[in-house]
């Protein structure tokens, strides 16, 4: 079975729910391989990050639609999306790319989703993403100079321009035989683009 190629975004819920999903989905298929993408939904957000237009509309709605799917999904997890402020994401997305480097990609990831999920926790501070990464074992002076740095940083500008000229615009996307698939679906469809020659099963 090929590798399925997942774009995300850690202040993105539903990439989170993708991680969640995923990880079901590769303990019943036993070879299935994601790699996952960093693509910075808000390139142009301030450091700081920034206040939604209308912060209370904005959590209950999609509060609403996310505990939807993870009943649907059958997900026993809480997730609570903090959007009364837009958060940006850079530092730890580029974490994400230190914390490859180092091996230790996969538990960096479900950690800085929870993080900011489960223990709102500001994941675009310097010093957040540094104890993130001292987490999984990386030394946290040099995760320090890594991030500051900034090199880490134009990856993920540059990794962005790339996933948008493959036609990348939101997350997550799942790209699998040069088909892609956008947002959360049924593992039928994922399936189908992992192994194009499998009969659809009926009525999906």
């Amino acid at each position: 079975m090929p590798a399925l190629t997942v774009y995300f975004d850690y202040v993105d819920p539903w990439s989170y729910v993708a991680l969640l999903r995923l990880r079901r989905l590769v303990e019943s298929l036993g070879d299935l391989r994601v790699n996952w993408y960093p693509f910075e939904l808000i390139p142009d957000l301030p450091a700081r990050g920034a206040r939604p237009r209308n912060p209370a509309f904005l959590r209950r709605k999609t509060q609403y639609d996310v505990d939807e799917m993870l009943r649907r999904l059958d997900l026993p997890i809480t997730i609570r999306v903090p959007y009364d402020r837009l958060t940006n994401s850079r530092l730890a997305l580029a974490g994400a790319l230190i914390a490859r480097a180092h091996g230790v990609f996969d538990g960096y990831h479900g950690r800085t989703f929870e993080a900011f999920f489960e223990r709102q926790e500001d994941i675009g501070a310097l010093e957040t993403v540094v104890a993130l990464l001292h987490e999984q074992g990386v030394d946290a002076e040099a995760a320090r100079r890594a991030l500051v740095n900034g090199g880490y940083s134009a990856e993920v500008e540059r990794l962005r321009a790339e996933a948008e000229e493959y036609g990348v615009a939101a997350t997550p996307t799942f790209v699998a035989n040069n088909q892609g698939i956008v947002g959360i679906v049924g593992d039928e469809r994922l399936l189908r683009i992992l192994n194009p020659a499998q009969p659809a099963p009926a009525g999906a």
